[in-house]
């Protein structure tokens, strides 16, 4: 993404005199901690100092249970482990390799958000690293306006070094009932139906989850006959090459995720069965195995290196099924014809709003909180050449799926973002919220030090 001549692992607040050597030498810098960022903004950044925070790693639970204190430098493995064995838990993003930090920043989706909102939203206080090398605490008490813009659009306001976050109890007897299914091409719209009669507008119980990829899985044949040792798609994306005949096609992976037992989530279990998936597979596990379980886990491929991707969200209501049978008809046309990009999928996840709409959308700097299905086209190719073609595939299907909304204005998630949008599809269309942003911005930051994520120009 960029090329450093420096990289120093920080250690305490040694990154605000990192700010300061850098600012009086006139380099850029990033703060990076899990490099899962893949806007287009960060290759801008040329001959600068990377700030490795990885040794900002302390967790520190408060005597009453109920906050905790975390460094900047965490990932969301290891403040789930830290929690859980004090039989506690947060809203993290799914994916154990992330830093919680860049997440957080960006409003930051978990599975956990129909109870407790976003990451965001249990942010209580952070320690942050300005522009100029000063360090400020931002809260609703200190630099209550800093608060704001960290919580949805906080990478362009500071470096947050240490913050204090809600905690919670662990439920007794906590248990999930992950289903997965596998479903032939035709069954697009009855998937998508049923789960529209679940979830629409974001009114599913907070219990109640989902997740479908539409990709290629290469250890079913064209008949969709499962061979022995199958390779899933989403561990390891470089372990195979596929090699399309006429009669293949690609399938439909769903998730259901429930926070319960088998027999609680059987009412919505046994209709995705009903539908005639080719493969099923239910396990019972607790909380902390569901990375693992959906793809997102430390061996997983959103944890790998040496690929490229591409990504093209937006934020929708509901399944519009003929704008996803056009969009999975393209996905199918251009990895045929593009055999580089056949490691691709389009994934959308679907989340309970009630703890994320329980906030005041104007409190925070987050500017999306009626989107209950999060999708994205995800482009991964390993040949430059065909970044082109990953481009066109990815801005169509999403095209589609904007029309198909009605709404006209397309809501995409600043952390899943590659490719610059405007300022009002990334942080919100009211005016008043962009122009609060920009006269933060003048004010935090008037030299545009933070410029490499999502900039807010």
């Amino acid at each position: 993404m960029f090329s450093s001549q420096y990289s120093k692992e920080t250690d305490n607040h040694a990154d605000l005199i990192q700010v300061q050597f850098a600012n009086l030498l006139n380099l850029p810098f990033l703060a990076v901690t899990g490099g899962h960022g893949s806007i287009g903004s960060l290759g801008k950044l040329n001959h600068g100092i990377e700030i490795w925070m990885r040794k900002l790693n302390a967790t520190e639970i408060a005597e009453d249970g109920r906050t905790v204190q975390l460094g900047g430098g965490l990932l969301a493995k290891e403040i789930t482990d830290a929690l859980w064995a004090d039989g506690k838990q947060t809203v993290t993003g799914l994916c154990e390799c992330v830093g919680n930090v860049g997440a957080m920043l960006g409003g930051g989706h978990g599975i956990l958000q129909g109870r407790y909102g976003l990451i965001a939203d249990n942010l209580l206080s952070a320690e942050v690293v300005l522009a100029n090398g000063s360090l400020a605490t931002a809260s609703s008490t200190s630099h209550p306006d800093l608060f704001w813009a960290l919580r949805g659009a906080g990478h362009n306001f500071g470096i947050v070094t240490s913050y204090r976050f809600k905690i919670y109890d662990v439920p007794p007897d906590n248990s999930w009932t992950v289903e997965s299914y596998v479903y032939t091409e035709d069954k697009l719209e009855q998937v998508l139906e049923l789960t529209n009669t679940f979830t629409e507008g974001g009114k599913q119980p907070v219990e109640y989850l989902n997740w479908a990829y539409y990709l290629w899985m290469p250890d079913f044949d064209a008949d969709h006959v499962r061979h022995p040792h199958p390779i899933s798609h989403l561990k390891s994306i470089r372990s195979y090459e596929l090699t399309h005949n006429e009669n293949a096609q690609p399938v439909i992976q769903y998730t259901l995720l429930y926070e319960g037992t088998a027999a609680a989530a059987a009412p919505y279990a046994s209709q995705y069965r009903a539908l005639g998936p080719v493969n099923t597979t239910s396990r019972t596990v607790r909380y902390l195995d569901l990375p693992s379980l959906t793809g997102n886990g430390n061996n997983d491929f959103g944890c790998q290196h040496g690929y490229s991707v591409l990504q093209y969200p937006i934020s929708l209501q509901s399944y519009n099924i003929t704008a996803h049978r056009a969009a999975f008809g393209l996905f199918e046309q251009y990895t045929r014809e593009y055999p580089g990009l056949n490691g691709s999928f389009v994934m959308n996840e679907g989340y309970s709003l009630k703890g994320v709409q329980s906030v005041p959308a104007e409190s925070t700097g987050y500017p999306d909180r009626d989107g209950n299905l999060l999708i994205a086209p995800i482009m991964i190719f390993f040949d430059q050449s065909e970044e082109d073609h990953a481009r066109q595939a990815g801005s169509e299907m999403r095209r589609v799926l904007l029309e198909g909304s009605g709404s006209g204005k397309l809501n995409a998630y600043v952390n899943y973002v590659s490719e610059g949008k405007s300022l009002q599809e990334i942080y919100g269309h009211e005016l008043w919220r962009i122009e609060k942003l920009k006269e933060l911005k003048k004010r935090y930051d008037p030299k545009r030090r933070f410029g490499y994520f999502a900039p807010i120009a």
